[in-house]
């Protein structure tokens, strides 16, 4: 009978448990093989993220998208392949693939590609700029952006543009050392685009995005983050990482604007005299806004980093945190420690603080500390939307 109900009458409840599964790789590959209708519920889960950085995700999936290709695109496939004396046999799919997919992880599926083609070979690495693999890559880009029946043009720089076939399904992209052309506009149409992840890229990607993002992460080496092209999209973004940024006055108004920020990583990688540093870190703490649930200032080199300034912060903060994640270095501090214990007993909504390098506290300042907080080593309590 419960058999039956899982079926027949209550399918939407067994979606949603399956759907609970997502990163659970082999529970839901053991539920594919219950029945014919439990692979039709878990198939779609297990392929929308193929490109994942989840360890149980290999790069065996690789040839079975190839399968998926035209009788011509097969044909280059075999030819790219005879140069690294690969053999491939293409089999039918079972499904269409392609269509299941939700995340574009453009750098992965790359990776994926070589990884895929490493094991092949051995584990002989590639190198990363090998130009034999291209048009393996691009090949796969065309399916994906294809897949709604859009024109795609052949190379490979037109295959963002190609993503307006994928304006209603496309939620989340990762670009990694993209350099800005007018092609990267067609994201402005993908109306369910909630997360944008931009790592060492050309800062005037930033122009381009709309109120739609909710997660934003950005990662620059060197590159300052143009603050004013945040602001004009800002006010929908629960969820912001940005490295190497200096408390400006223009990162103030910014954190001004986003009355729906939850969760905040920053780190920190301007040097300022100690007065003037002060004097940001408490505009900072004032302007938090009272949304804020998650800051992490535990990013960052230890002369840089916004929690040796952790009392002048916490002293000014009337954000209702939950969650704060800073070093072991800075509360090793008096100053620090009962700034914290004067945060706990005024706010009274921190419910942990993630420590890196948790071991290395002091025994007996972490027995005072826990009186008022729970402490927990900085990684189990990190959140990576």
């Amino acid at each position: 009978m419960s058999s039956k109900m899982l079926m027949g009458d209550m399918p939407e409840l067994m979606e949603n448990i399956l759907k609970h599964l997502n990163n659970e790789i082999y529970s839901l590959y053991s539920c594919a093989l219950v029945n014919r209708h439990w692979c039709k519920m878990s198939i779609p889960i297990l392929w929308q993220n193929p490109f994942s950085t989840i360890k149980q995700r290999r790069s065996l999936f690789i040839p079975i998208y190839f399968s998926s290709l035209g009788e011509d695109e097969k044909l280059v496939i075999k030819e790219c392949l005879k140069e690294f004396e690969i053999n491939i046999e293409f089999t039918k799919p079972l499904f269409d693939y392609a269509r299941f997919l939700k995340v574009l992880h453009i750098y992965q599926l790359a990776n994926k590609v070589r990884d895929w083609m490493c094991l092949k070979l051995d584990n002989q690495d590639l190198t990363y700029f090998d130009l034999r693999t291209a048009p393996l890559i691009n090949l796969l880009f065309k399916l994906f952006v294809e897949n709604d029946g859009g024109d795609c043009p052949k190379d490979f720089l037109g295959i963002i543009s190609a993503l307006e076939s994928q304006k209603n399904t496309l939620q989340e992209v990762i670009l990694k050392g993209c350099v800005f052309s007018a092609e990267f506009e067609v994201l402005n149409n993908c109306k369910n685009l909630e997360t944008l992840r931009i790592f060492h890229c050309d800062k005037e990607l930033l122009k381009i995005l709309d109120y739609n993002i909710s997660t934003l992460e950005i990662s620059y080496s060197l590159i300052d983050v143009p603050i004013i092209a945040l602001k004009s999209f800002c006010p929908n973004i629960i969820y912001l990482y940005i490295t190497n940024i200096g408390i400006s006055t223009q990162l103030l108004e910014l954190i001004c604007n986003l009355q729906k920020l939850q969760f905040l990583s920053l780190s920190y990688a301007y040097r300022l005299s100690k007065k003037a540093k002060n004097i940001r870190v408490m505009q900072f703490a004032k302007i938090l806004p009272s949304t804020l649930q998650y800051l992490d200032i535990a990013l960052g080199l230890l002369d840089t980093l916004l929690d040796s300034f952790i009392d002048i912060l916490l002293d000014h903060c009337n954000a209702p945190l939950k969650k704060l994640l800073i070093t072991s270095i800075s509360l090793n501090y008096e100053k620090n420690t009962k700034a914290l214990i004067r945060y706990c007993t005024r706010i009274r909504t921190l419910n942990y603080v993630g420590i890196v390098k948790y071991y290395d506290l002091d025994y007996d300042i972490r027995k005072v500390l826990e009186k008022y907080v729970t402490l927990v080593p900085y990684k189990h309590i990190v959140i990576n939307c």
